[in-house]
């Protein structure tokens, strides 16, 4: 007769339902010679409970505040909670985060991350200047080439004459502009233009962009713009005026425009007239005083 030998008396686990084949032999030998025949059959296994998980072929108990269904590999916490790596303890999360049922971390609000200290401690930590983060970041991203933030930002601020897009910074085409921190570009109003990577539409001498109105308007009085690519009108210099929407300014009595930046005054027995370029000098018989309007007798 074939006497019966075991082989393996325990099979590799993995759920109730999953059981590896284990082998059965029978032998005798004749002479020298050993002759083998293989029986194969299944372990019954038995699965884990609920509230328990599977670790290295054996069934532990869930940690408390943690719960878990039949033949689990884990154990899940609580909404609002965390479990360690080696699900042997459940944390609340910090202050101003959530987590879902089973969660290894918690959501920080964007502009911070979940920073893991220890085992037993974690916190929801703010993002440095110039990175960034979405809610629920386990870290803070940096910020693209061209664009900055401050200390807890959810996103990077591009510069003016570019929008922020999939977390990164491009540039406006022509015809359209950007603000600094714009998340697209706009369309200049009317008949203006831009060229690329612009931060304003070009607005006619005599008049300004202004961000605010997001439009061009005109130079206020005593103010003027001299070229077609300005975002601020420039201060008439001491001496001279000019009305709304000037190109220039004009000296006072007595003065004349060096160079559209200063009104120089006339010298002793020489005048000149609002808006004069040149100092004229007194005719025969008549007299005047350094920076004089008019001559006299």
């Amino acid at each position: 007769e074939w006497p019966l030998r075991p082989g393996p008396t325990e099979c590799t686990y993995v759920t109730s339902s999953s059981c590896r084949s284990c082998q059965y032999y029978t032998s005798y030998h004749h002479g020298h010679r050993y002759y083998y025949r293989y029986y194969y059959t299944k372990i019954s296994c038995t699965g884990c409970k609920s509230n328990t998980y599977i670790s290295d072929k054996k069934c532990l108990p869930c940690p408390a505040g943690a719960a878990s269904p039949p033949d689990s590999t884990q154990c899940n916490c609580a909404a609002n909670w965390y479990i360690t790596s080696n699900y042997q303890h459940c944390f609340k999360c910090p202050t101003n985060s959530t987590s879902p049922v089973g969660s290894t971390h918690c959501n920080c609000p964007a502009g911070y991350y979940f920073l893991s200290l220890t085992s037993l401690e974690a916190r929801c930590s703010i993002c440095p200047p110039n990175s960034y983060s979405t809610e629920g970041a386990l870290k803070c991203a940096t910020c693209a080439p061209g664009s900055s933030s401050t200390a807890g930002s959810e996103q990077c601020e591009c510069e003016g004459g570019l929008y922020w897009e999939d977390e990164v910074c491009k540039g406006c085409s022509a015809g359209f502009y950007s603000y600094s921190g714009a998340t697209e570009c706009f369309k200049c109003p009317g008949n203006l233009t831009s060229n690329e990577f612009q931060s304003f539409c070009t607005c006619l001498p005599g008049s300004y962009w202004r961000v605010e109105e997001r439009n061009c308007i005109q130079c206020p009085e005593n103010h003027y713009t001299d070229s077609d690519n300005n975002t601020q009108c420039t201060p008439c210099p001491q001496h001279s005026t000019s009305t709304t929407g000037s190109t220039t300014c004009s000296c006072k009595a007595g003065y004349i425009l060096l160079n559209n930046t200063r009104c120089e005054s006339c010298s002793e027995n020489f005048y000149s007239t609002v808006g004069s370029l040149n100092c004229t000098r007194c005719p025969h018989f008549t007299a005047a005083k350094p920076a004089s309007g008019n001559c006299y007798r």
